[in-house]
């Protein structure tokens, strides 16, 4: 079986949370199956050897490793698809590359030349955030902010919002999971005036 004749494309790798991210692919040309590595702290620096087939876990650094650190992360049918990765660490920088393949069983032939790579920082979210009621229309605001990264807050009212879409632009104001932007900057306390006899709902992200 001949290798794929054309490279897979990473079409993004974005943080979910404090500690997973999602990665989507896509091959323009024709191909059997993906395999992808990620490795933390640098770029991959290891490829996957023609006839193996390895396994694959979506928690990091529980799937086959190839050279140093670099761990197997997707592997199986299919020239496009979307994973999400877990077991990932708050301000670490995570890199991946991706692999076309043909064949079956052990008998996997991979395109290892000029793979697609791209890498994703996963952020610290706010830590010890607090809300507390001064009054009746009154709630102050609290976090602990990780040094390296601003804070942005989001409230909604009647129920707590959903998360930020990764990759979109927000401003004070802004829609955001339903509620609005109330505060984006390097501060860590913030005084919100609101309507009393409501319920409130703060989140805060880096």
């Amino acid at each position: 079986e001949s290798e794929p004749a054309a490279s897979s494309t990473i079409l993004s790798f974005l943080p979910v949370s404090g500690s997973s991210a999602a990665i989507s692919w896509t091959n323009t040309g024709a191909a059997d199956g993906t395999i992808i590595l990620v490795k933390s702290g640098g770029a991959v620096d290891a490829n996957p050897a023609d006839w193996t087939n390895y396994v694959a876990d979506t928690v990091f650094e529980s799937g086959d490793e190839i050279g140093t650190g670099n761990f197997v992360v997707v592997a199986g049918a299919g020239k496009h698809g979307s994973e999400t990765i877990t077991g990932l660490s708050a301000g670490t920088v995570y890199h991946a590359a991706v692999y076309p393949y043909n064949g079956e069983g052990s008998f996997l032939n991979y395109r290892t030349t000029s793979p697609d790579t791209g890498s994703v920082t996963i952020l610290p979210d706010p830590s010890a955030a607090t809300a507390t009621t001064d009054g009746k229309t009154m709630i102050r605001l609290a976090c602990t902010k990780h040094a390296s990264y601003d804070v942005m807050i989001v409230h909604k009212t009647g129920s707590a919002s959903t998360a930020p879409t990764q990759g979109s632009a927000y401003s004070v104001g802004s829609d955001c999971g339903g509620g609005k932007v109330i505060y984006k900057g390097n501060g860590s306390a913030l005084e919100h005036v609101v309507a009393s006899g409501t319920a409130h709902y703060y989140a805060f992200y880096s």
